[in-house]
């Protein structure tokens, strides 16, 4: 967890600097709003930056030494939603959308963003979703094939409910709801 909060601080500096908004996401962001007494095990860290600021944000990992396990890195946004980088015992994926194939309305994308929590960690402030739309998150991951048994996605949804903030069912069912007909 060291480790993590290493890494974690490190991003939000580098990205920061560059100007870039960071959102922390998953793990990263359930230690922080969901587990109070505890630590959710992590293998790498998650973060996503505004889809605007996508290519700022690679080049500014990359002048830091993370090297992306994608070769045309001006692909990405067009075949998928997030991209692994490396650094020596670190990885750390890097999100510009919120759902595995699903690329959301910029409208949309922008709702999130501009409902996103603020947080402040090791004096670097960083964005977290906000309840209805970390909940959200967390189930749409929890349903999709993983090598890791994905029951630990139930436990994140537990305790987003009881500690992660209050959830405006409302604002739950309208963004499920204007996403759907988006999509249609």
């Amino acid at each position: 967890h060291q480790r993590f909060r290493r890494d974690i601080r490190e991003i939000g500096s580098t990205l920061g600097s560059a100007g870039i908004e960071v959102m922390l996401l998953k793990g990263a962001a359930l230690n922080l709003a969901a587990y109070p007494d505890a630590n959710r095990l992590m293998s790498d860290v998650d973060i996503a930056v505004p889809r605007s600021q996508l290519r700022q944000a690679i080049e500014a990992l990359e002048r830091a030494g993370w090297r992306a396990n994608f070769r045309n890195l001006d692909l990405l946004p067009m075949v998928t939603h997030a991209c692994q980088f490396y650094r020596g015992d670190s990885q750390r994926d890097l999100h510009w959308e919120f759902f595995h194939g699903r690329p959301l309305d910029p409208e949309v994308m922008a709702d999130i963003w501009q409902s996103a929590r603020t947080t402040v960690l090791d004096g670097i402030t960083y964005r977290l979703l906000s309840p209805e739309c970390g909940l959200i998150h967390t189930c749409e991951h929890g349903l999709r094939y993983n090598p890791t048994p994905p029951t630990r996605w139930l436990a994140d949804a537990f305790f987003q409910l009881r500690y992660g903030g209050a959830i405006d069912w409302h604002a739950r069912t309208a963004v499920k709801r204007r996403r759907i007909i988006r999509r249609k």
